[in-house]
């Protein structure tokens, strides 16, 4: 409600873990238009998560069309596999809204995208080899339609690939992160003005 959030915020750290189908009424958020950071933590152990919820919160409060910085945390503790569906769906909805929002000659913007901890191994590389790619083109899909921003593109995965004996998965693994690297080294040969920080540990 427009009691938790003030008008005049300019940085916001919202940890989403609202669940079942919640709805939002204009009247009852904000908007947060001077609103210059937002920090989303999304952790993705339940399934019945509520992205239409976050959604709409975004939608009323106008804030993706004011922020210069755009921080997506997602915590794959025991994440759950039909959680990564809508994880892509929010997630392009959220960077939409975002790389659309009217830029100036020579703005700086800046997208965090940080992965942290890991879940089991056909869901990890699930993540990995579906999910973040879809998510990595469609970032770089706004990049390109905005050539006249100074973007800053960080892609934080803070932890290794599982230890595994299995060689064919460690494998796949590295294959999906390396194309990673190449999607977006693909557009910084294009862009002179993308910095793309990837790491990958």
């Amino acid at each position: 409600s427009s009691q938790h959030f003030n008008a005049s915020l300019r940085s916001l750290s919202l940890h989403w873990n609202v669940v079942g189908e919640t709805e939002i009424i204009g009247g009852g958020v904000p908007k947060l238009n001077r609103l210059e950071r937002l920090l989303l933590r999304l952790r993705l152990n339940n399934d019945a998560l509520d992205f239409y919820g976050l959604q709409q919160f975004l939608a009323h409060s106008e804030c993706l069309a004011h922020i210069t910085r755009l921080q997506i945390e997602i915590d794959l503790s025991d994440a759950m596999w039909s959680a990564f569906e809508k994880l892509l769906h929010m997630s392009k909805v959220i960077l939409s809204g975002f790389l659309r929002a009217p830029i100036g000659a020579n703005d700086h913007r800046f997208i965090e995208f940080n992965i942290v901890d890991i879940c089991a191994s056909s869901s990890y590389s699930h993540m990995f080899r579906s999910i973040l790619p879809q998510i990595v083109r469609c970032i770089m899909a706004g990049v390109r339609d905005s050539p006249s921003c100074v973007w800053n593109v960080l892609i934080d995965v803070k932890h290794p690939i599982p230890d595994t004996d299995n060689d064919y998965y460690v494998g796949c693994m590295k294959n999906a992160l390396r194309q990673i690297e190449n999607d977006c080294s693909a557009v910084l040969d294009l862009e002179s003005s993308l910095n793309v920080q990837k790491r990958f540990n």
